[in-house]
């Protein structure tokens, strides 16, 4: 499995638990599906380089209440024993909803790459007028436009000011 290892579990409450507490911890973000994982200390033990006494105390520091925590969610307590080795991971929701910054960042090039493929979907059908174009043409566009004006007057008139525009940067 894999799990978000944050930098701020070095520094909030648990600062000083000892290293069975951080890798019972990183045990923990590691193996839990659906807020729930499994901690058996006979098989953590020798797993993590420590005594059988040493993963229960571990678990327990994870278990009690602990008014420190950033999180006061369950009294600040990071695990709910549910069966006999089973634990409920109290802010697994909490942090697998977060984002770490290059989650953050490929999920915006994504969005944006998106985005742009939209805006070039959307863009005109025909090409953008050249400004060389002779102003007597760009007047017989324009009458042509007016006697549409009637049937679709908003974007008529929007074409025919570009058209004007036109008209008047190139005389």
């Amino acid at each position: 499995m894999y799990g978000k290892f944050f930098s701020s579990t070095f520094t909030g409450s648990m600062y000083g638990a000892g290293p069975v507490v951080f890798a019972v911890w990183g045990f923990v973000i590691a193996n839990c599906v659906d807020s729930t994982v499994e901690l058996n200390p006979k098989m953590l033990a020798p797993m993590l380089g420590a005594t059988e006494n040493e993963v229960v105390s571990a678990v327990q520091y994870l278990c009690d209440p602990d008014p420190q925590s950033r999180n006061p969610s369950e009294e600040g307590r990071r695990l709910l024993k549910t069966g006999q080795f089973s634990y409920q991971v109290v802010t697994h929701s909490h942090y697998r909803a977060m984002r770490n910054e290059d989650d953050r960042r490929e999920y915006n090039k994504l969005k944006m790459r998106e985005s742009r493929s939209r805006r070039k979907s959307n863009s005109p059908i025909c090409p953008p007028i050249p400004r060389t174009i002779i102003p007597k043409m760009v007047l017989v566009w324009i009458e042509k436009v007016q006697t549409l004006t009637k049937m679709v007057p908003k974007k008529v008139r929007k074409l025919e000011q570009m058209l004007s525009k036109m008209v008047w940067s190139t005389t």
